[in-house]
């Protein structure tokens, strides 16, 4: 049913959203390991109330090694705390946001979404490229990756970019620099995010936002 409603709805496709998928292997091989431990006649000494425990035990110790190892997710400390609580100071419900990446800050901010990838608005809807998709739905904010397509993209183009001033960032490694320079901005996809205002003209309103500490 999973993969029937993909090949029929035709969605733009990242790797993790095969998680259902996986899990559903999952189930399956635990069924064939139960077969197969039951064909184990020291196996079958045991029963599969106690492997269970066993196998529950080990995988619960494992999480907790790791997440001891690890420590608390930087991504959650450094991005969706401090980008829930901005938006929470400054409520943009309702307000039109271009984002390149919509999953937390659609669902923090209450906005109506411009999606760059095309999974929530229309593929035919959807841009070539920054600086034209600014250009198209003028929106009130861009959130934006510190990437090369997106910042970079929307830096190269001094018309647009001088409609918007930055007032926040986002980084799970904790950068604030809200103008980056070119060599800084990551070639590929990262969870590293500039909030971006649209002002009145090339200045700083007197009424935007201040930036995030």
């Amino acid at each position: 049913m999973f993969v029937g409603a993909y090949l029929v709805l035709r969605p733009a496709v990242w790797g993790w959203y095969f998680v259902p998928l996986h899990f559903v292997k999952f189930l399956l091989a635990a069924f064939g390991l139960t077969a197969l431990v039951n064909r184990v006649q020291f196996a079958r000494r045991t029963s599969m109330k106690r492997w269970a425990v066993a196998g529950g035990g080990l995988v619960l110790f494992s999480g907790i090694v790791i997440g001891a190892k690890v420590g608390p997710a930087p991504i959650r400390r450094h991005v969706y705390e401090p980008l829930q609580a901005w938006l929470r100071q400054y409520p943009a419900n309702g307000k039109k946001m271009m984002a390149g990446d919509i999953g937390a800050v659609g669902y923090y901010s209450g906005a109506y979404i411009y999606d760059l990838a095309g999974l929530v608005t229309n593929r035919p809807q959807v841009a070539r490229d920054v600086a034209s998709a600014v250009e198209t739905w003028q929106p009130d904010y861009l959130f934006l990756v510190v990437s090369r397509s997106q910042v970079g993209a929307l830096l190269a183009n001094p018309d647009e970019a001088a409609r918007y001033w930055p007032v926040a960032r986002f980084s799970r490694t904790g950068q604030q620099n809200l103008v980056p320079r070119f060599d800084e901005l990551h070639p590929r996809w990262q969870q590293d995010y500039i909030l971006y205002e649209r002002t009145r003209g090339t200045e700083r309103t007197s009424d935007a936002r201040p930036t995030c500490p």
